[in-house]
C-alpha cells in the first residue's frame, strides 16, 4: 500500500507578463486511485504544467497530497489533507486552483461542501482541466446539471471499480489464496502474486516463537529472548503484541480468514496444527 506524504514541488515561473493570471496547482493520489484511470502524481503534474503553458497562466506552485483519500466522511474537517490546507491558507482573490478534475479535490459530498465553501470565502476559483465548463459561481442551470452529471459519472465509475476489485478479492479468497495486502511475517508474495511463499529466514523465527511458547514461555519472555538474536523485520525490537499476533494467526497452519470465514489456503503451512492447537488451548 502508498504512505502519507506531503510533496512540495519547486516554484515555477512562466513568462513575466502583466497579463498572466496567477494560479496554484493541486494534485492528489490515494490507494483507491491507483486503479482509477492511472492518475498518478506525475501525470497530474505534467497535465497542469502543460495546461498553464498553453493558456498563458503563471503557475506559482503545485501542492500535492500523496497517499491520502479524497473522502473525509463525517469528520467535518480537512485536516487529513495537509497540502490542501496549506494551499487554502495562502490562496487569495487573485489566484485560481488548477486541478486535473474535481475528483482530485473531493471524493464525497462532505469534502465537496467544505472545500467549495473555503474557496468561495477567499474569492478563489477552481479550474478543472478535464471539466472545462466547471465553475464554482455558475448560475446557468444547464452548467450546474452538466457538472453534477460529470461528478455522478465519476462516482459511478469509482464505485464500479471498487465493486469489481471486491469481487476479485472474494473469488481469490474462496479459492484459498490470500486476496491482497501485506502477508504474515514468515511469508512473502510469490513472483506471479497469485499466492504467497515461505520466507525461510522469517519462517525459522516463527517456528522458534512457537517452540518457546510450547515450553511455556510468556509473550514478554519470548520477545526478550528474540531481541537477543533477531530484530523484528530486521529493524525494530519485538514486542509482546507482536508475539501474541503470531501465536494467534491461523495463516501459519494453512488457513485463510476472509470476512470471518475460515478457508483452507493454497499456501504452505509453517506450523503443525497440533502444535498450534496445543499452544492456543492453554
Amino acid at each position: 500500500m502508498l504512505g502519507i506524504k506531503i510533496l512540495h514541488i519547486e516554484v515555477i515561473r512562466m513568462t513575466n507578463s502583466s497579463e498572466q493570471k496567477n494560479v496554484y496547482g493541486y494534485i492528489r493520489v490515494s490507494t483507491e486511485t491507483q486503479a482509477d484511470k492511472g492518475y498518478g502524481l506525475e501525470t497530474q503534474e505534467q497535465a497542469i504544467r502543460e495546461y498553464c503553458k498553453n493558456n498563458n497562466l503563471n503557475l506559482i506552485r503545485i501542492f500535492a497530497d500523496a497517499g491520502i483519500s479524497g473522502a473525509i466522511g463525517d469528520k467535518d474537517d480537512l485536516s487529513s489533507r495537509p497540502a490542501l490546507c496549506e494551499m487554502l491558507e495562502i490562496l487569495n482573490g487573485t489566484n485560481t486552483i488548477i486541478i486535473m478534475n474535481t475528483s482530485r479535490l473531493w471524493r464525497d459530498d462532505v469534502a465537496k461542501v467544505l472545500i467549495c465553501r473555503a474557496v468561495r470565502k477567499l474569492n478563489g476559483e477552481i479550474l478543472s482541466i478535464e471539466q472545462p465548463r466547471y465553475s464554482l459561481y455558475t448560475k446557468d442551470p444547464s452548467e450546474v446539471l452538466f457538472n453534477t452529471l460529470m461528478e455522478a459519472l465519476d462516482q459511478y465509475e469509482r464505485m464500479t471499480i471498487n465493486q469489481r476489485l471486491s469481487k476479485g478479492k472474494t473469488t481469490k479468497a474462496k479459492q484459498g489464496y490470500k486476496p491482497c495486502g501485506r502477508v504474515s511475517y514468515g511469508y512473502q508474495w510469490s513472483y506471479d502474486r497469485k499466492t504467497v511463499e515461505i520466507n525461510s529466514e522469517e519462517a525459522n523465527i516463527v517456528k522458534e516463537i512457537f517452540n518457546l511458547a510450547f515450553q511455556n514461555f510468556g509473550y514478554q519472555a519470548i520477545a526478550e529472548t528474540l531481541n537477543k538474536q533477531h530484530k523484528y523485520n530486521k529493524e525494530k525490537e519485538w514486542k509482546r503484541n507482536d508475539i501474541y499476533r503470531i501465536l494467534k494467526n491461523k495463516f501459519y497452519i494453512g488457513i485463510v480468514i476472509y470476512q470471518g470465514e475460515e478457508i483452507h489456503g493454497k499456501h504452505e503451512p509453517i506450523i503443525e496444527k497440533d502444535m498450534w492447537d496445543a499452544i492456543n488451548n492453554k
